[in-house]
């Protein structure tokens, strides 16, 4: 027998949303992993800092054919993002080469081999007699920003001072990465996943959905950027994603070429989305892929981290376009036909450069709003992801009356949270319809909500009507 108050706490009924990030780019790529103590390998890692992408991947001052240095450079460097995911697919045990055992002469105790990549475990250092040397013991190894490994003789070593020794050692080579490294898939004994396939391993990872798909320098191969389309639907087989690639041949030799190109090479997917051509900043050359998703990702961040608003007319860090070697200068027309055939530019005409065009590569075959707009597919897979992370909990709760209501009022609270942001055309409406209810899938467990919603349509063709008004000329 109670005597007295007793105070019970009720689970409350109102669900906050679990949005996650809009904008979260997934670089698949190459990097200098012999130069870092933990390098990984097919492997997502996710860095929120320059500091610890420099730290999982390396840092080199000429980065010519590591992407994923490239990609940390454009991201981190120039748009400031905080967070990305990046997977090194280089592997050090089959895309090396090796150098043959070659006599060297330390000065001031110190040797500089000048040769990028060299895998530290596998370098060998002998006296002219053929004595070994050991690391630390007899010698210590730093690597300069070049990428060069500079050996200093340990004093209480083996090795004389200034003297002479026979070196070998293997060395990473990046240009043995092929597009099917990038490509990847699942091997069949370890059921690891590789390359593309490393998508599906980051939500288990670090709960976090990536948004956007890269594979900047590779990208470009015509198979490659079709399976980036593939990839990003149902990733881990719930979310959702875009990715972003680049069109680059030796046979576009100007804008008017890049239609045909991408027609013939079957690049036709809302979820894919296609730019053209390579970006420079000063002396440098980028992927404009990179720019892309760094613009998106500011962007977002600026308009309270949702999708909703366009990359294009948005600023980007560039100071020219360049294909193929020459230097590239579209005008408004020409980068408007860019925009007609699906294809995302930069265009220098108010303001400096930027971002150009509002249309997935599925454009102009497929018209549907919901499909054509970069802005549509965003808004919307944005939308599909949170309800997701939100009310996943609620799979295998009992269904009853109250669960559903109380689910409906919820997403409508939110959708219509949504709408007072800007972020959505207000009137999305959520129900639960009792066609698709029926009994038969009640009693199978299956239960549907039905959303209907807007994402807003960008104003890309504005049209001002001028009048001469004979009637003012009047006193």
């Amino acid at each position: 027998m109670n005597h007295g108050i007793t105070v019970l706490e009720r689970e409350t009924s109102f669900k906050s949303s679990v949005m996650g990030d809009s904008a979260i780019p997934l670089i698949i790529g190459t990097a200098p992993i012999n130069m870092v103590e933990d390098p990984t390998v097919n492997k997502p890692v996710l860095c929120v800092s320059y500091a610890e992408a420099v730290k999982s991947f390396g840092s080199l001052t000429d980065y010519t054919g590591y992407t994923i240095l490239e990609a940390v450079e454009v991201l981190y460097s120039l748009y400031g993002i905080n967070k990305a995911i990046f997977v090194n697919v280089l592997d050090p045990a089959k895309h090396k080469r090796r150098l043959g055992e070659e006599t060297k002469t330390l000065t001031d105790d110190e040797l500089l081999l000048e040769q990028v990549g060299i895998i530290p475990s596998s370098l060998t250092i002998k006296s002219t007699a053929n004595e070994t040397f050991n690391i630390d013991e007899d010698y210590t190894y730093s690597f300069e920003d070049n990428g060069y490994m500079k050996l200093v003789r340990v004093d209480t070593g083996g090795i004389d001072s200034n003297s002479n020794i026979k070196v070998s050692y293997d060395y990473i080579d990046p240009t043995m990465v092929k597009k099917a490294d990038i490509i990847g898939g699942v091997d069949s004994d370890t059921m690891e996943n590789k390359g593309l396939e490393c998508i599906h391993d980051v939500f288990p990872k670090y709960a976090v959905v990536p948004t956007m798909l890269l594979a900047p320098g590779y990208s470009h191969e015509e198979t490659v950027a079709s399976i980036m389309a593939t990839k990003v639907k149902n990733i881990s087989g719930v979310f959702n994603a875009i990715a972003i690639a680049d069109i680059y041949h030796s046979s576009i030799t100007n804008y008017s070429k890049v239609a045909e190109y991408k027609n013939n090479n079957s690049l036709i997917d809302p979820d894919l989305v296609l730019c053209f051509p390579k970006v420079t900043n000063g002396d440098k050359e980028y992927w404009m892929s990179t720019h892309i998703a760094g613009v998106m990702a500011v962007t977002d961040s600026s308009h309270g981290g949702f999708p909703h608003i366009s990359p294009s007319n948005q600023g980007v860090k560039a100071t020219g376009l360049i294909n193929n070697g020459k230097e590239v200068l579209l005008n408004n027309a020409q980068a408007n036909i860019l925009n007609e055939n699906g294809v995302v530019t930069l265009l220098n005409f108010i303001g400096g450069f930027k971002v150009w065009g509002n249309h997935s590569s599925c454009y102009p075959s497929n018209s549907d709003v919901k499909d054509k707009f970069i802005t549509s597919r965003r808004v919307f897979k944005q939308i599909a992801n949170t309800i997701v992370t939100t009310y996943w909990q609620n799979i295998d709760m009992p269904i009853l009356k109250r669960t559903i209501e109380d689910m409906v009022s919820n997403i409508q609270f939110w959708l219509d949270s949504l709408a007072s942001q800007g972020f959505i055309v207000p009137g999305a409406k959520v129900t639960f319809p009792d066609d698709l209810n029926n009994t038969d899938n009640l009693t199978n467990g299956k239960v549907f909500f039905h959303i209907k919603l807007a994402a807003a349509v960008p104003a890309q063709d504005m049209n001002f009507i001028l009048e001469y008004d004979v009637n003012l000329l009047k006193f």
